[in-house]
C-alpha cells in the first residue's frame, strides 16, 4: 500500500512524499526483513532549501518508529548534491550503488564495447 504525506503553506501544496513498506521472507537466499522505500519526493522550486524535504523525510521516520520498521532506503541521482546532503544530515548513509548505461554512454567508454567478455 502506498502512502502520502503532503506539506502546506498557506493553504497551497508545497511538496509531498509517497513510500511503501517492503518485505522479503525468508527463502534459501534471504533473510527476512521489512523496510519502507520512500518512492518519490518532491519539493516545490519556489519553497526548496527551507527544510520542507526534511519535514517530510521526518514524518516517513517518525511514521517507521510508530509501525517498528527498522529501515527506510530511498535513491536520489548522483547530480542531486543537494538532496544527497539533506538525506546525509538526516542519518542516511549510501549503502548500495546503482548503476547504469545507456548507448549514449557508448561514446565514452574506451573501445566502446563495454565489458570484455573475451
Amino acid at each position: 500500500m502506498l502512502h502520502l504525506h503532503v506539506a502546506e503553506q498557506a493553504g497551497k501544496v508545497v511538496g509531498f512524499v509517497v513510500f511503501q513498506v517492503e518485505q522479503a521472507p525468508e527463502t534459501p537466499v534471504h533473510v527476512p526483513r521489512q523496510w519502507v522505500i520512500v518512492s518519490l519526493i518532491v519539493v516545490s522550486r519556489d519553497v526548496r532549501s527551507r527544510g520542507i524535504g526534511t519535514e517530510l523525510l521526518r514524518h516517513v521516520q517518525a511514521w517507521v518508529m510508530e509501525y517498528g520498521i527498522p529501515e527506510i532506503e530511498l535513491q536520489v541521482a548522483e547530480f542531486n548534491t543537494a538532496a544527497i546532503a539533506c538525506y546525509e544530515g538526516m542519518g542516511f548513509r549510501s549503502r548500495y550503488r546503482h548503476m547504469g548505461w545507456s548507448v549514449d554512454d557508448e561514446a565514452d567508454v574506451p573501445g566502446g564495447s563495454g565489458p570484455d567478455t573475451g
